[in-house]
């Protein structure tokens, strides 16, 4: 299995209310997100050691290559992504309080006690986040980039091939690089 992605409608949608309410936003991408998930105990992948790694030997005494079980999960492993998903939806739920969406498992957000609303929108490693504060946008991207190494890309400005221009109350959205791109 792999990690779910979000709907173009529910971008659209979230995007469309951050513009609205006139939300402060940011793009984060998280830094060897895979390496951050540990694979299931009866996932059984091994690999091969590779030279470099620092033990004495990669092959055994019979000259094979020795190979060595997984506990964290790598690019290029199936299920790679299905564990960091799984693992960052866990620790965002439980630890920093989001609420999943029931019905775009992407799609989390919360209320803090003066009522103000925060959004993120996850596409494998990428996050948006839409929050109704800059001082509470500045504090839930600090949450992250402690649990997991980030990468702060700034405003909103491009996310799964769309781009996006603000405004005061409002965002166009479109594909002018995607489009410039397949002319060449």
């Amino acid at each position: 299995k792999s990690s779910p992605t979000p709907y173009v409608p529910i971008i659209l949608l979230a995007v469309s209310i951050a513009a609205r309410r006139r939300m402060k936003h940011a793009a984060l991408d998280a830094i060897t997100a895979y390496l951050n998930a540990s694979l299931p105990d009866d996932s059984n992948i091994y690999v091969f050691v590779p030279g470099g790694v620092g033990l004495p030997t990669t092959h055994d005494e019979n000259g094979r290559r020795m190979s060595v079980k997984l506990l964290k999960a790598l690019y290029g492993v199936p299920i790679a992504g299905r564990c960091w998903y799984e693992e960052l939806n866990e620790n965002l739920v439980l630890q920093f309080g989001w609420t999943r969406s029931t019905w775009e498992p992407c799609f989390y957000y919360q209320r803090n006690t003066d009522g103000q609303l925060a959004m993120l929108l996850l596409y494998v490693d990428d996050f948006l986040l839409f929050v109704d504060t800059a001082e509470w946008l500045s504090s839930l991207k600090a949450e992250l980039k402690q649990a997991y190494p980030m990468k702060d890309l700034g405003e909103v400005r491009r996310y799964v091939g769309m781009e996006f221009t603000w405004g005061e109350d409002y965002v166009v959205v479109h594909n002018r690089q995607y489009i410039f791109n397949m002319l060449r």
